[in-house]
């Protein structure tokens, strides 16, 4: 079953007891609302006319009751609609959130945050819409119109017919107005964006503006959104004047026409003075179910179009299963110290299988304690590469083991006690500095925390601060933060994207002393493409259109790769 339904078979299942309130609601919604008017025929064919009281306290009070009955049901049916609508909501959010943390990371490459968000957000909320402005009250309202007009029918066949005829009439210039009306709507809203940007770039720029002694350009720029954005509101207002008033006249030549049916004075089918009163009751409560019409029919559509946009997400391909009986102590134990940490072994990988592949039949080995760095010029695939090592990316050919094991396979749980990771931006949660090193695992205490904080050098600067989340830290401290993140649990292997790649170049020696340090205790995996972070390390892979042009020491690359050296001589003196 697709996402959606799944969400909303479960919330009905969930919820028995409102599911068949909501039922007993909008039956007698439907019902209390035909009562009244023919409570009131009753009370003016047998009591008013013939000037008769004996049944007149009972059919008041009996008019009384349905009517607050009707506005009971009226409340329940929204109130229910309400409940059920926000538990839909609810369950199909956790649904998909469960369903993101099982999509593989290419999909976040490939789909923007802002896309999952609107999915998350508007959609889910169109879907309630559906559920709750549109399906359930367009049937309501259907089933109200539906027993108005048989109710008119009752008093005569011919006024009955004529109104049933009207409906579908006036459901047809609803219609039309609303869509006119949400076309100009939707030009206003595009136009106060324009003017709301032109403003923001006015005012950031006025000194440009002045200097070049453009004002009066600004303003006839502004004064031209101004004018179009009359015209539109002007179409918006005019249709929301004219629709009220129109609605109103036919519904006022519609009361005429049955009173003149009363009196005999056209040619439908006189009917009592009772009848006539109840079925002007029934037409004017006709109208507001007709206007709903429109509005619901709208909520429906784009409840439909949500609910396709989600059973698309819904239907994502899930990333790779993973072995939950594997532990650390199970990948770790047994390998001997002469055997590689990493290897990868005809690996290649593409974004999209159509186009050309981003790395392409790429091999290497990385032993215990080693320093190794990727670089290469920018595209060329370094950090898609880091990602295919820590199974965030599964290659389309080849494989990548960890410790003998397809890393594809480890799950997540146990993949922080395998490999450290830092990005080249620190990613800062809500917490004190202890906290963003722990990210609140327990298996972290704060002893294990400041102690990485002294490593990095870091407690020595703010080791006053370890408890508060007041602290403003700068980027090289961020990336000091980071690393301390990445090594407090103590893992094996430490990747590191670009962490040099935005500080200067004291910042930079300073980094690269702690790194230094950390490969003393673990096997570091790095990408680079800074002068003094590649003299450092043991070893250096260079990547070229997508394949490893050469690896070796960090003097034999620049060696086999004269022009990439030149080049990061020349970034290092200063020149682009």
């Amino acid at each position: 079953m697709k996402l959606t339904g799944s969400s909303v078979m479960d919330t009905f299942r969930n919820n028995k007891r409102h599911t068949v309130f909501l039922l007993a609601a909008v039956i007698g919604s439907v019902l209390f609302s035909l009562v009244p008017p023919q409570i009131l025929r009753l009370i003016i064919d047998t009591q008013l006319v013939p000037a008769r009281t004996d049944r007149l306290r009972l059919l008041a009070a009996v008019y009384l009751v349905s009517v607050i009955f009707s506005g009971l049901c009226d409340f329940g049916k929204g109130a229910l609609l309400t409940d059920l609508g926000q538990r839909m909501i609810k369950n199909m959010r956790q649904e998909m959130l469960a369903k993101m943390h099982r999509l593989p990371s290419i999909y976040f490459s490939k789909t923007s945050s802002g896309s999952i968000t609107g999915r998350f957000n508007n959609d889910v909320e169109h879907i309630s819409s559906l559920f709750t402005d549109g399906a359930v009250s367009m049937l309501v309202d259907s089933l109200k119109m539906a027993g108005i007009v048989i109710s008119i029918a009752v008093f005569s066949i011919k006024l009955g017919i004529a109104v049933l005829i009207l409906i579908p009439l006036i459901y047809v210039m609803t219609r039309a107005f609303q869509k006119y009306m949400l076309k100009a709507q939707k030009e206003n809203l595009a136009e106060l964006g324009e003017m709301n940007e032109h403003l923001e770039d006015s005012v950031r720029n006025i000194r440009t503006v002045k200097a070049y002694s453009r004002e009066g350009w600004i303003y006839g720029l502004y004064r031209d959104l101004l004018v179009r954005n009359f015209y539109t509101v002007r179409k918006v207002n005019f249709c929301d004047a004219l629709y009220s008033p129109l609605i109103q006249m036919i519904k006022s030549v519609v009361i005429a026409a049955v009173v003149l049916s009363a009196s005999g004075q056209c040619s439908i089918v006189g009917i009592s003075v009772g009848m006539t009163a109840a079925s002007i009751d029934l037409i004017t409560n006709l109208f507001g179910p007709i206007e709903a019409l429109g509005t619901e029919f709208q909520n429906i559509q784009d409840g439909i179009s949500a609910v396709h946009r989600i059973d698309e997400f819904g239907d994502e391909e899930e990333e790779t299963d993973k072995d939950d009986s594997l532990e650390i102590s199970s990948i770790m134990n047994g390998h001997a110290e002469d055997e590689p940490v990493i290897t990868a072994k005809d690996v290649s990988f593409s974004y999209d299988r159509n186009r050309t592949a981003v790395l392409d039949d790429v091999s290497f080995e990385i032993m215990p304690g080693d320093y190794v760095t990727i670089t290469g010029r920018t595209g060329v695939g370094k950090t898609t590469l880091l990602n295919l090592v820590t199974g965030l990316f599964v290659p389309d050919s080849g494989q990548i083991k960890i410790y003998d094991t397809d890393v594809t396979t480890i799950p997540y749980s146990i993949k922080r006690g395998l490999y450290g990771y830092v990005s080249q931006d620190m990613k800062l949660i809500h917490g004190t500095l202890l906290e963003q090193i722990t990210l609140k695992d327990p298996a972290i205490t704060r002893e294990r925390a400041i102690e990485t904080m002294k490593f990095t050098g870091l407690y020595d600067e703010l080791g006053e601060f370890a408890d508060r989340s007041d602290c403003v830290l700068s980027q090289g401290q961020k990336q000091l933060m980071s690393i301390a993140r990445a090594i407090a649990p103590n893992p094996p292997i430490l990747i590191f994207d670009e962490i040099t790649a935005s500080l200067d170049s004291l910042t930079e020696e300073r980094i690269v002393g702690v790194l230094k340090k950390a490969t003393e205790q673990h096997t570091v995996l790095s990408v680079s493409h800074r002068l003094t972070s590649l003299q450092n390390s043991d070893h250096v892979i260079y990547l070229e259109n997508g394949r490893i042009r050469a690896r070796g020491t960090p003097e034999e690359i620049f060696a086999q790769v004269p022009d990439f050296a030149a080049l990061l001589k020349l970034q290092e003196s200063g020149w682009s």
